[in-house]
């Protein structure tokens, strides 16, 4: 029998991770592994590139934890009648146990387009304050890693200061922009939920990036 690996909040390979996204010395006792072998042991090895890293991905794995399952989930029934998934969850023992957890704030779920029925391309929203480190991470969580390489990624951080709202605001847009301007990228289409951001809050994100 396996016994779980008890931390106070982060592991080392966590710590390296964060503590390189976000550019900030780390907040840890021990030894930290290099950036590439904690990426390696938390399954990170493949780099997409650009405009999203490994290191993105990683970033949103360990800060989404504990709403990984209420994250967009694609799905089909396959020729022996099975249900094939595209996001896996990370098995409950190689999760450590931890002594504090993080709460990531829920603002909403947007569906870029219909590509035909019952196939929708969603992307969920969330904040994260990361505690140690002071910071707020902005991810962006797709139900499928077929766009960008991995289904979650961080796309932005920033500090208490901003504001919860505000400072989630200014990343998605800077963010919406990029895909904009260097990758084509269409407004989206409606809303599937909300949480801290309403439709109407949203919209006027998306007017700032398209245009009404």
């Amino acid at each position: 029998m396996s016994t779980k690996n008890v931390v106070d909040l982060f592991t080392l390979e966590e710590h390296r991770i964060l503590s390189e996204w976000l550019e900030i010395e780390p907040d840890a006792e021990g030894t930290l592994p290099p950036i590439e072998d904690a990426l390696r042991r938390l399954g990170f090895e493949d780099d997409p590139g650009l405009p999203y890293s490994n290191v993105h991905a990683a970033v949103a794995f360990i800060v989404l934890e504990p709403v990984e399952k209420r994250l967009p989930q694609w799905s089909i029934v396959d020729e022996n009648d099975e249900i094939q998934f595209a996001r896996d969850y990370r098995p409950k023992e190689l999760i450590p146990a931890r002594r504090a957890a993080m709460l990531p704030q829920y603002l909403f779920t947007l569906n870029w387009a219909d590509s035909g029925p019952g196939f929708s391309w969603p992307g969920a929203y969330y904040t994260t304050w990361v505690p140690l480190y002071e910071r707020f991470v902005v991810t962006y969580s797709a139900d499928t890693p077929e766009v960008w390489g991995y289904a979650d990624i961080a796309i932005g951080q920033f500090d208490a200061k901003e504001g919860l709202k505000d400072g989630s605001q200014r990343i998605i847009i800077e963010d919406w922009r990029m895909q904009r301007d260097e990758c084509s990228q269409e407004r989206w289409g409606y809303l599937f939920g909300t949480g801290l951001v309403d439709e109407a809050e949203a919209k006027a994100w998306a007017d700032e990036v398209w245009g009404e």
